[in-house]
């Protein structure tokens, strides 16, 4: 299960380091190193924290019966 957090394919940006503080807007954060920048770059010091990715949403059947319901 780490693997998957942990992958070392993850797309570098600024919305999930360590170094990001603060949301200014939906383009742009506050960062520790290099101050207000853009979402989607990234840094030398960049460095994963898993805790602020968004994870996929997964598209569920709203189709229910009652014997889905019954264990």
């Amino acid at each position: 299960m780490s693997k998957k957090f942990f992958n070392k394919d993850i797309i570098k940006c600024c919305e999930i380091c360590n170094c990001s503080i603060y949301k200014l807007s939906d383009t742009e954060l506050l960062c520790k190193k290099k101050g207000p920048v853009n979402t989607t770059d990234f840094c030398k010091a960049f460095k994963y924290n898993p805790l602020k990715r968004t994870p996929k949403s997964v598209n569920v059947d709203k189709n229910y019966t009652e014997k889905d319901f019954i264990l």
